[in-house]
């Protein structure tokens, strides 16, 4: 498969009408879950089309989404007008101007199964890390070698207002996934055509874990998506998994501002 494309609007509206319901029902869960209340600061990694920041903002959490991808954005800004948007790669988000600290660090929909590895997934929660206030949480949802290894396949979803074609590739020993994803969607009674091309990289438990503990996230602890609540004891058997995983020190911006306080 061709390297990925970049989301055009077309891309990130069909992934909003596929996708974008899992952003709210993951916070739903989250918050019966976890003690998430006003007037806690919240990054979503990954952001996506909003909903997930639409629904905490309406809830009166003060948001902050990052995204690589400007059609995303766009569609954010929509859902969660109250919300910080900032456009920036995962990967290079030490980079990006944030302002923390944040006592919630999301990420959903396998964004960090974007970053190319190991390394990149490192830099990434490191930066997180850097943001971070003391004892912040992290919560982050993964694709695992089982659910990518699933991909080798074409399937084709055919409802009345889409057609989706799914082209899977997956090669285990790289660890490297493509999805092509196509079709057409119906928007105010005009059929639009919208392909892109997705790149993911399956991480294995120990390699997280080992990146959490480098970058100062403690206490992991994988569930799945469906039941936060539960611990796994096999998360390599699941198609995908919840991460949650708590910061054990002060962030730099976090001793930054205790500096010009004091």
């Amino acid at each position: 498969m061709p390297e990925p494309a970049s989301y055009q609007a077309a891309f990130a509206r069909a992934c909003r009408h596929l996708y974008g319901s899992y952003g709210r029902t993951f916070g739903e869960r989250l918050m019966a879950l976890e003690q998430i209340r006003p007037p806690a600061r919240v990054l979503d990694l990954g952001c996506g089309s909003g909903e997930l920041l639409g629904f905490l903002a309406a809830h009166g959490l003060e948001v902050t989404g990052v995204d690589r991808e400007a059609d995303m954005l766009a569609l954010a800004r929509a859902v969660a007008p109250q919300a910080t948007l900032l456009q920036a790669d995962l990967a290079e988000l030490d980079q990006a101007d944030l302002v923390g600290p944040f006592d919630w660090i999301l990420s959903t929909s396998h964004s960090l199964n974007h970053l190319a590895g190991p390394g990149p997934l490192r830099r990434c929660l490191k930066a997180a890390a850097r943001l971070a206030a003391p004892g912040a949480r992290l919560v982050a949802d993964f694709a695992t070698r089982r659910g990518l290894e699933r991909w080798n396949a074409v399937t084709v979803e055919e409802e009345a207002d889409h057609l989706l074609v799914r082209r899977g590739f997956y090669d285990d020993a790289t660890r490297i996934g493509y999805t092509r994803l196509s079709g057409f969607l119906l928007e105010e009674g005009r059929w639009e055509r919208f392909a892109a091309v997705l790149r993911f990289h399956a991480f294995t438990m120990a390699e997280i874990r080992e990146i959490l503990e480098q970058t100062g996230w403690t206490n992991p602890l994988f569930s799945s998506r469906t039941d936060l609540d539960r611990p796994l004891d096999e998360p390599e058997s699941r198609r995908d998994v919840v991460l949650r995983a708590r910061f054990s020190g002060d962030s730099g911006q976090t001793k930054r501002i205790s500096a010009l306080q004091s």
